[in-house]
């Protein structure tokens, strides 16, 4: 019986050009050989990253490439294991998970992780929100707190809008604390132009911000969120200092 190992450092380029070390981020791997045999017995791959901001328990057992895959993150770190030629029989893939994403937890029992069809059982493959089981389901609603015509300035001249500023709140019925946030509704009565991308056949010429919604509470922070976007379009896809060629009068 002989054996190979092999590593790698996935860690980014630091300040100062220097990658960062291994045990933020990387992967290693075993191999064993049988010495009478030049076929690859067992080989065993990690990978790890620390820290992490994926919550997640999985076992994947895959019958035709004979590979048994555990997986977990926890926020601290996660760590994917790989077992080759663990398995000594054919089986179709199959995979036990359990994964929290945006608040749902998200249930696989025993299933094809890539096949999906409406006649299989439905508690083998769930998603619950616990929040909404424990509070309730969420409600959201919009107040407007005014309305008000504003002219938008930019370099080669100021653009005509509408600017509302609205309080969005989002309720559950067995949670006390509302989620609240103010927004600025920004209609433009003249669309400020800015260069087009340039990825496609319809979008080589200019472009042009016809509206946005973002946060914000007054007025001056909205035009002030309205300039600063088009400046970053107008960098980005144009050059600092950009201004149409033909600003209409």
């Amino acid at each position: 019986m002989h054996f190979h190992t092999w590593s790698q450092n996935l860690t980014g380029d630091e300040p100062g050009g220097r990658r960062g070390p291994m045990w933020r981020h990387g992967r290693a791997a075993l191999w064993l050989y049988d010495d009478a045999e030049t076929a690859q017995q067992l080989g065993v791959e990690a990978e790890w990253k620390v820290p992490s901001g994926h919550f997640h328990l999985s076992l994947n057992v895959d019958g035709t490439e004979r590979e048994i895959t555990l997986s977990v993150g926890c926020g601290l770190f996660s760590l994917y294991l790989t077992a080759e030629n663990l398995i000594r029989f054919s089986m179709l893939e199959r995979e036990i998970r359990f994964s929290l994403f945006d608040g749902s937890l998200m249930v696989t029992l025993w299933m094809h992780p890539h096949d999906w069809n409406s006649t299989e059982p439905k508690w083998r493959r769930f998603t619950v929100d616990p929040a909404r089981i424990l509070f309730g389901r969420t409600v959201h609603s919009r107040r407007v707190l005014s309305e008000h015509e504003v002219t938008i300035p930019m370099p080669e001249r100021a653009y005509a809008g509408t600017v509302t500023l609205t309080e969005d709140t989002w309720r559950r019925p067995r949670w006390p604390f509302p989620r609240c946030i103010r927004k600025a509704n920004v209609e433009m009565k003249e669309p400020i132009p800015f260069p087009g991308k340039g990825e496609n056949s319809w979008d080589q010429g200019d472009d042009a911000l016809h509206g946005s919604t973002f946060p914000a509470a007054t007025v001056p922070e909205a035009i002030s969120g309205v300039v600063a976007s088009v400046l970053r379009s107008r960098e980005k896809y144009g050059h600092l200092g950009w201004v149409p060629a033909q600003p209409s009068p």
